[in-house]
């Protein structure tokens, strides 16, 4: 593309799909921008277009990605945790060190229902990163508007990684359980 030419609407949209889907890690809004020479703002409205088109697109903190196709099935489950800003690294560790994918965070809210944030961490300089972006925004994390309670949402080749993952979250206290 040289300099001023623009992609315009779906042409935009299909090279859009295509660089996420060539990309394992996410891009950004202002990236893509770049590349279709057009505003950031028109790169959020076809993001939306196309996740009304049922394109699995999220947003993390890092850029947008595209969810890969599974190509195994993979175990999914909801993980109930408690606990503050000190322990969140050792959180994510320990699912990612148990072959985890974290996916989102979720908290149920009083006013809004059920808040949700993409989070898509793997590995430990992920949740490295995460833990960095927290504390140099001076951000909360989500979970701060319910007392530490949170919910996420994670994903295992197998379903003993998870039971590996909860039993040391169990021990560490950071697991929430009936009593």
């Amino acid at each position: 593309m040289t300099k001023g030419d623009k992609l315009i609407g779906d042409t935009r949209r299909t090279a859009i799909l295509n660089w996420l889907s060539e990309e394992s890690t996410p891009i950004t809004g202002s990236e893509l921008a770049r590349r279709s020479n057009v505003s950031r703002q028109i790169i959020v409205q076809d993001i939306s277009i196309l996740k009304a088109k049922n394109h699995e697109i999220f947003a993390t903190a890092q850029g947008y990605m595209l969810l890969p196709k599974p190509k195994t099935s993979k175990v999914t489950q909801l993980l109930a945790c408690k606990h503050d800003l000190t322990q969140t690294k050792e959180e994510l560790y320990i699912m990612v060190d148990h072959g985890l994918i974290v996916r989102d965070v979720i908290v149920e809210h009083s006013l809004y229902g059920e808040l949700t944030a993409s989070l898509m961490i793997k590995t430990r300089a992920d949740a490295d990163l995460f833990y960095q972006q927290i504390s140099q925004s001076g951000s909360q994390l989500l979970s701060a508007l319910t007392e530490g309670v949170h919910l996420h949402t994670v994903e295992a080749e197998k379903e003993s990684q998870i039971e590996q993952a909860k039993k040391v979250l169990r021990e560490k206290q950071i697991l929430l359980e009936e009593n």
